[in-house]
């Protein structure tokens, strides 16, 4: 069996040796046919792959339509409309910082539509915010009531402007023993003088440029806890506030081209550049699938 191989392997050999050695011979006798004949052959090449041949960018053409994964990505891809990204990472210690460039660059990215088909980094909450009072408790609507009740109180019974001179008159109206030794002027005296040291705290605040004024109440204001859960929650940030994103849809593109995003992506690099001149201690990164 070993004799047969060996036989065999010799005379594919001399083969091979013949051949090659006739191709040598043709090569050196007509070496300008032999040349012609190679451009020849290129430039057909090249012809068929620029004119018949097409450049596929997206993985998801190199997968059959017919396979059952795909058909499923693609129903959800339409279903819930799923598109590439861009995504532009902007990082720095300086919360405040970081919105302005979030902010900034949002606006250069959004005016730009022939390039993107949406541009996503802030969360508009007016609307919202204008109808807080609808998500207080039942006990917190009607502490509200009470309040606006108590200051319109207030102000009725103020014959001038609402100034310090008028507090201070209107509180010496309201410790009349007489009042006060009657139970409904008590329960009406309570409240207003909770309301009567907030505006006064106010008003120290106000002539000492201090705008964290404390209320002397020590219950937490509901509404206000629900506008700072918005305002954290206006930019899409991670890492405590100290990452925000940018999230890009971008347009077809040149689908011709092996890097269809390159002039789209020459843009936005140079909106980075412009802004980081303007804040240099905020990083600014690119990344994304497209």
């Amino acid at each position: 069996m070993e004799v047969m191989f060996s036989g065999l392997m010799k005379r594919i050999e001399q083969y091979l040796v013949g051949f090659l050695g006739t191709l040598g011979e043709i090569a050196v006798s007509h070496p300008k046919g032999i040349l012609l004949g190679a451009i020849l052959t290129t430039a057909v090449s090249g012809w068929v792959a620029f004119t018949q041949l097409g450049v596929v960018n997206n993985v998801n053409d190199l997968i059959r339509e017919d396979a059952e994964i795909h058909r499923h990505y693609l129903a959800y891809k339409k279903e819930f409309d799923v598109r590439e990204e861009m995504v532009l990472v902007v990082r720095s210690d300086d919360h405040e910082a970081n919105r302005r460039v979030v902010d900034e660059l949002g606006v250069r990215l959004a005016a730009r539509t022939a390039d993107f088909t949406r541009v996503y980094y802030h969360n508009d909450y007016s609307r919202i915010e204008n109808r807080l009072i609808q998500y207080g408790s039942k006990e917190d609507l009607k502490a509200s009531i009470n309040k606006l009740n108590s200051i319109n109180d207030v102000f009725d019974e103020a014959e001038n402007d609402f100034d310090f001179n008028s507090m201070l008159s209107m509180a010496v109206s309201r410790f009349d023993e007489k009042t006060l030794r009657q139970e409904a002027g008590w329960e009406s005296f309570k409240p207003y003088i909770e309301e009567f040291v907030t505006n006064l705290n106010q008003l120290a605040g106000m002539l000492e440029k201090d705008i964290h004024v404390q209320s002397s109440s020590n219950q937490e204001d509901p509404l206000k806890e629900m506008q700072r859960l918005l305002q954290e929650n206006e930019y899409i940030t991670i890492d405590g506030g100290r990452t925000l994103l940018v999230l890009m849809i971008p347009t077809a593109g040149n689908e011709m081209s092996f890097s269809p995003f390159e002039e789209i992506i020459q843009r936005i690099r140079a909106d980075m550049e412009e802004v980081r001149k303007s804040y240099p201690e905020v990083k600014i990164g690119l990344t994304g699938e497209p």
